[in-house]
């Protein structure tokens, strides 16, 4: 009897009394949360774009989150705990579209009870457009000067082309994208660079990952020069001929570094006639030879080939053979005035 009537008791309007619990806990739970402490940071706002369509308006780089619930957990929460963005991977329609701000948490943040996040703002009015996939050229960006001396030859980079993502009306616009900057400052050799790529329209995507080489060809210029030199050398002379030419004045055409030039004179003394084949007085023409080092190289001499006239020397008598080559001279003077007396 005793257990109907504590029965009947609880049941005597239950309706009543389940609302009062209820409210009971809706006032607890309100005033807990009116009693926690709010944080707010700024996250990043990124977006997903899977679909037909791309955001083609400008968008928040942050939105606000504010933070409730007890100071001790709040005070653990990090940026990096909570990630923010806007999905439109399943719109299809252009134009303009409310779009809703999502976040989702990490391990830590999940496990933190009680917590409420509000995110402001909450929804995005985003503009969209069709998007579009094209392959573009790759263009390297040089800057500075080579060394004094040397010269690019040419270039290349690998991959020459990249694939870039994003609203239709602003990739029909974009024919090549430019490196970061490369350097040429005092290069004075040949060398292969990895890359970068300046990414100038925040609409445009594509794979920042990906490994570009640029390889530059450096090579030292050259030049060809004239030389105007007065007078050259006979070579291998025999020491009882004479040697004489009229033609003393050369001009010259040298090919070489520009800077090997600069460390070096050219004169009379590179200029030379090869005389080791002359073994009889006489007229020669012989060609005009030039000794240069091994990194110049001939391109003319005027004139190339010049006249050399060869004369024997006359042989310097010994003091005894004047001696009796004056004896001989005053016997045959004696001999003809005893022939005048007779």
């Amino acid at each position: 009897m005793i257990n109907n009537k504590l029965i009947n008791k609880l049941l005597e309007n239950w309706i009543v009394k389940v609302l009062c619990v209820v409210i009971s806990l809706f006032l607890y739970l309100f005033y807990q949360l009116n009693t926690f402490e709010t944080k707010n940071i700024s996250v990043p706002l990124s977006v997903v774009a899977n679909g037909e369509v791309i955001p083609i308006s400008t968008l928040p780089n942050f939105v606000r989150l504010k933070l409730k619930g007890e100071n001790k957990d709040l005070a653990t929460i990090q940026e990096n705990d909570i990630i923010a963005f806007v999905d439109v991977s399943t719109y299809t329609k252009t134009g303009k579209q409310e779009v809703p701000v999502q976040v989702v948490l990490s391990e830590h943040a999940v496990s933190i009870s009680p917590l409420e996040i509000e995110v402001q703002p909450s929804v995005l009015n985003i503009s969209l457009e069709n998007k579009a996939i094209k392959y573009v050229a790759l263009q390297p960006s040089f800057s500075g000067e080579v060394a004094k001396g040397f010269q690019i030859d040419s270039f290349s980079i690998e991959p020459q082309t990249i694939e870039i993502i994003g609203p239709e009306s602003i990739v029909n616009d974009i024919d090549f994208l430019n490196t970061s900057e490369i350097k040429l400052n005092n290069l004075n050799m040949s060398k292969i660079q990895n890359i970068k790529i300046n990414n100038f329209n925040s609409y445009i995507e594509f794979d920042e990952n990906e490994k570009i080489y640029v390889t530059i060809n450096i090579s030292a210029k050259t030049a060809t020069k004239t030389f105007n030199i007065s007078g050259l050398l006979f070579e291998d002379v025999r020491e009882d001929f004479s040697y004489k030419t009229n033609h003393l004045n050369f001009t010259i055409k040298i090919n070489g570094k520009e800077n090997d030039f600069e460390n070096y004179t050219f004169s009379s003394e590179n200029l030379y006639i090869d005389c080791s084949n002359i073994e009889n007085a006489g007229s020669y023409e012989l060609p005009v030879l030039l000794n240069l080092p091994e990194n110049f190289s001939i391109v003319s001499i005027e004139p190339e080939k010049i006249k050399v006239e060869v004369t024997l020397k006359q042989k310097e008598k010994s003091h005894t053979e004047t001696i009796f080559t004056e004896k001989i001279k005053e016997l045959t003077n004696e001999e003809k005035i005893g022939e005048k007396v007779q």
